[in-house]
């Protein structure tokens, strides 16, 4: 008989995405910190876009839309809506920031430029080049909440591992392009890598789980998004939400916090 996960259990972590500030849903941001505000959490997972990093986009950009859309904005805008009241709300929580596709953006431009500038100066013989390097985390000042910043080379290497159990990902496959149906990415994280996996970056809810002959499982789940359409996609095939991991010893069960 399976082993059952009490409903007393007081294990939980949090996962939450691609709020794309400052285009995040504000009913999306209510219904999250009302969950934060009703239990204490051991992780809390940024799963990516947290910024939308509208400046640095190769689309066209609207200017009425960047006047109010910078980076200067976006900082302020997460520190005062995200980063303060999280840590405040849960003082002794592991929080941590994945990259996703959107905070590469600052990596992307900024190693593109120091590539350059660095081949300059070192053909006058300055070769301390190495302060010119700036990670996102440091820019938006994560430190000053305790928040740490899980940052790979590339958005397919940033994975975070909780609880030596669960793959954390934002989930950028087929080069930053999304498959077309609810839990694809996710059925081709679980299926090409194995074990259990949590993903972002399609912004939409839903789970794949396939048990090999051998008796082992793996598991993948979009976890939606938190943001609202935007101005690129008015009728986005989107699904806003989080998850809650309940914990009991080694075993976990996934509350969906969904929007429908």
């Amino acid at each position: 008989m399976p082993r059952m996960i009490p409903n007393d259990s007081d294990d939980f972590d949090l996962i939450f995405n691609d709020t794309h500030c400052p285009f995040d849903d504000t009913r999306q941001r209510s219904m999250l910190f009302r969950t934060v505000r009703e239990r204490d959490f051991k992780n809390i997972i940024i799963n990516g876009d947290l910024f939308d990093n509208y400046e640095l986009s190769r689309f066209v950009k609207h200017p009425l839309t960047l006047d109010d859309a910078g980076l200067d904005t976006e900082i302020h805008y997460v520190k005062k809506n995200y980063l303060a009241p999280l840590r405040d709300l849960q003082p002794n929580a592991n929080i941590v920031l994945i990259p996703g596709n959107h905070e590469y953006r600052w990596t992307r431009n900024l190693w593109n430029e120091i590539a350059d500038v660095r081949t300059r100066l070192r053909r006058l013989g300055i070769e301390d080049t190495d302060k010119l390097y700036h990670n996102f985390g440091d820019i938006v000042g994560l430190k000053e909440f305790d928040i740490s910043y899980h940052i790979e080379p590339t958005e397919r290497m940033s994975v975070y591992k909780l609880r030596n159990k669960v793959s954390v990902s934002h989930g950028d496959v087929n080069g930053g392009s999304c498959l077309k149906w609810s839990s694809a990415n996710a059925k081709k994280y679980a299926l090409e890598n194995g074990g259990y996996w949590i993903i972002g970056h399609n912004h939409r809810m839903g789970w794949f789980t396939h048990t090999y002959s051998s008796g082992e499982t793996c598991f993948g789940w979009e976890n939606g998004c938190l943001c609202k359409n935007m101005e690129y996609d008015a009728t986005p095939d989107w699904q806003r939400g989080f998850c809650i991991l309940k914990w009991n010893g080694s075993k976990f069960m996934i509350e969906p916090m969904i929007w429908i």
